[in-house]
């Protein structure tokens, strides 16, 4: 998934490596989700940002463009949420830090 943690970003590019836990952004990112599944192919993704819906995405590859500066300075959690074919659920979390622009 991108962003990676340890990986600071200033508009999608990543720009130095950080404490090893963090992710920190400003400006605009790509957020980029490679999920697969055991029992069946991933069907959809869905991304929020502190339990907001923000994104929902049925086709390969799932991504979505997060303008980080139209959020409040500070941090933030960024979640995916993929379901399969068979409506399996799992997901995955990050803390971003963002500042406001």
């Amino acid at each position: 998934m991108k962003p990676q943690t340890g990986v600071a970003y200033v508009n999608d590019q990543s720009v130095a490596e950080i404490a090893p836990n963090s992710v920190q952004a400003v400006g605009d990112l790509t957020v980029i989700v490679r999920a697969t599944d055991n029992a069946a192919p991933i069907s959809q993704v869905r991304i929020l940002v502190d339990g907001e819906g923000r994104a929902r995405s049925d086709a390969v590859p799932f991504s979505w463009k997060w303008r980080t500066g139209e959020e409040s300075t500070g941090n933030h959690l960024l979640e995916v949420r993929m379901t399969d074919q068979k409506g399996n659920e799992n997901s995955a979390s990050v803390t971003v830090a963002t500042l406001a622009q």
